[in-house]
Formats: C-alpha cells, sequence, structure tokens
C-alpha cells in the first residue's frame, strides 16, 4: 500500500502559435521529459525509480462570427489534441525488502467547443462582458476512457475610470461516460488599481477559488498537469478544496521614471495551509525582473526571475522568461533547485 508519492521532471516543451488569417489560429507543443519518481509505501523507506514524459498537443481556433460585425458578440469553435506517454522503471526498498514495478501509462484527449463572448459598454466608461463555452471531450488511453460533455460560463465587468475590476468563471463537467470521473470549480477576482494604465502606485487584488479552478479556467484547454500524468500509481495529491488568495503592492519610480519599483506581498489562505509571500518587482520599458521569498508550511523558497516582452504591431509579439528557484524543507533536510526557462513568439 502506498502512503504518497512525488515526481520531479526536467524536461522541455516548446510551444508556438500561430495567427493565419486574424480569424483562424493554430497552436502546438510537444517535448519530452526526464526525471525521478519518487513512491514511499507505508512504513518504509522511499523508493526512487527512473521517469520520463513525452507529450504533444495541437489546437486550432476559428472565429465563426466576429466581434466587430454584430455589436461586439463573438463567436468561435476551436478543437485541439493531447498525447501523453509516462514510463518508470522498476525500483527497489532500500535494504531490498520490497520492489516498485514498472509501468508506462498512455493518456489521449480530444475536444471540440464552442465559445462564445459579447463586449457591452456601459455608463461612465464601464464595461461588461459574459462569455460561455460548451464542449465535447473524448479521454482515452489508461486513465479515464470515453465521451464527456463540458461547460464554462462568466463575466468580467471594470470600471476603468474608478481602477475597479471584477471577474467570475465556473467551469465543470456535466457528464462523462467513466462515472466517477469529475472536474468542476470556481473562480473568482476583484482587482483595485486607480491608475491601471501604469504601474505606479497602489494596487490590491483578490481572488478566492473553489475545486479544480484553482489551476485556473484555462485548465480546461491546457494540457493535463503533469504531476498527474506523471503518477502512473494513481496516488492524487490534489486538493479541491478552496482557497483565497490577496496581494497588495506599491510601484514608485525609480531613476528618474526609467523604470518602476514595486514592493509587495502575498498572502494565500488555503487546505488549512497559511503562505506568505514578499517580493519586489522591476519594471523597465519591456523588461522585468524580480526577486521574491515565500514561507509556508512545508519550508521555504526564494526565487529570482527576468523576463522580456517586445510587441511588434496589433499581431506579433516575442517574450522571453528565466527563472532560476531554490525550495528548503523547515527543518533543514532537504532542498531543491529549479531553473526555468520559456520563449514564445506569437505572429
Amino acid at each position: 500500500m502506498w502512503d504518497s508519492s512525488e515526481s520531479d521532471v526536467t524536461g522541455l516543451y516548446p510551444y508556438g502559435e500561430y495567427d493565419l488569417t486574424g480569424l483562424l489560429s493554430v497552436w502546438g507543443t510537444a517535448g519530452y521529459g526526464s526525471g525521478t519518481l519518487s513512491v514511499t509505501p507505508e512504513a518504509q523507506p522511499a523508493i526512487e525509480a527512473d521517469l520520463t514524459l513525452a507529450m504533444a498537443a495541437l489546437g486550432v481556433r476559428g472565429v465563426l462570427i466576429p466581434r466587430r460585425a454584430v455589436q461586439g458578440f463573438e463567436l468561435a469553435l476551436k478543437t485541439d489534441a493531447l498525447g501523453v506517454r509516462t514510463r518508470s522503471e522498476a525500483g527497489v526498498v532500500p535494504g531490498g525488502r520490497g520492489r516498485l514495478a514498472a509501468a508506462t501509462g498512455d493518456v489521449t484527449r480530444l475536444r471540440l467547443a464552442l465559445e462564445g463572448s459579447w463586449e457591452a459598454r456601459l455608463d461612465a466608461g464601464a464595461r461588461l462582458r459574459p462569455s460561455f463555452e460548451v464542449g465535447l471531450r473524448h479521454d482515452g488511453g489508461d486513465a479515464e476512457t470515453g465521451f464527456g460533455l463540458e461547460a464554462s460560463g462568466g463575466f468580467a465587468f471594470a470600471v476603468p475610470a474608478r481602477g475597479l475590476a471584477a471577474e467570475f468563471t465556473a467551469h465543470g463537467l456535466l457528464t462523462h461516460e467513466e462515472g466517477g470521473f469529475q472536474d468542476r470549480g470556481l473562480t473568482g477576482a476583484l482587482r483595485y488599481d486607480p491608475r491601471p494604465s501604469s504601474a505606479l502606485g497602489l494596487s490590491l487584488s483578490l481572488l478566492p477559488s473553489w475545486g479544480s479552478a484553482a489551476r485556473g479556467a484555462e485548465g480546461m484547454w491546457s494540457a493535463a498537469p503533469a504531476t498527474r500524468l506523471a503518477n502512473p500509481y494513481g496516488i492524487d495529491d490534489d486538493d479541491p478544496a478552496g482557497r483565497l488568495d490577496a496581494e497588495v503592492g506599491y510601484g514608485v519610480s525609480l531613476f528618474h521614471g526609467l523604470a518602476v519599483g514595486t514592493p509587495w506581498t502575498r498572502f494565500r489562505l488555503g487546505d488549512g495551509n497559511r503562505d506568505y509571500r514578499l517580493g519586489y518587482r522591476v519594471d523597465a520599458g519591456r523588461s522585468t525582473v524580480a526577486i521574491e521569498y515565500g514561507t509556508s508550511l512545508y519550508g521555504l523558497d526564494y526565487r529570482v526571475r527576468y523576463e522580456l516582452a517586445i510587441a511588434h504591431g496589433s499581431r506579433g509579439a516575442f517574450h522571453f522568461g528565466v527563472e532560476a528557484a531554490r525550495s528548503e524543507s523547515r527543518a533543514g533536510d532537504e532542498s531543491r533547485d529549479e531553473f526555468r526557462f520559456r520563449a514564445m513568439l506569437r505572429r
């Protein structure tokens, strides 16, 4: 009987997106990663085994009714296909008191959905944007299998003159041939920024979420979480309970207006834990440099990040980012170093 498991995978997954006509766009990603799977049997030392993860996904989105044609209403059809394969080698319990069998897991997913939104201009410059999605999906492989129907809906409301913005989204798997397969959640956001066009001054945000919405509304159309796919033994450590994130920051001018420095703090409450983070971010034109420190029930971590974003016209953009992080347990007996690199070119 397994008590807990965790995986540590290092991989390269290039992502590309191309706007073909302004109404038709395509995106894709593919890559390979390798690392270690650690499984802890009850009352025994952890077993470690080599782990590999290969993934490929392709998606297409076509606008059926452009926003400019029907007074702010847009209707689009989108589809995507995903394939993932994980493989773990055999492992042995230290001391030879047991072994972990080799395992291979395949997951496939096909989806087709209709997406609609409508943007309305209200008094005092306020904007309201309700949206919806309804889609058919087919899951295959070694996890959940069969057809399912999923839907999501929400709204975004903003009053730029007062610096207020609010969002709400609900999504759920309405039905699936795999009776025990569930995926549903809610997410919301309330933000206050009296100068939304500038990084200067006060900014506040409050972000509640429940269920799988904690992974973000776009989780319905992103690749499945690697932590789940890299776990061929079915031990799920994801807690669907709600959480609340709150953040406050204040931007000040630096170097005679050439940059903006923003000290910020973030508080997260959820799953019976409280996490605190402190950070400092410097925005200088197209570049951003940030450092942060965090503490939680499990330990401490430190991060340094650099980002560069260049926009070219209304359709082209290049984004580059690199991040280094170190995590330490509270007891000081475990540590982990991470390095992340990403680059995106959109045309």
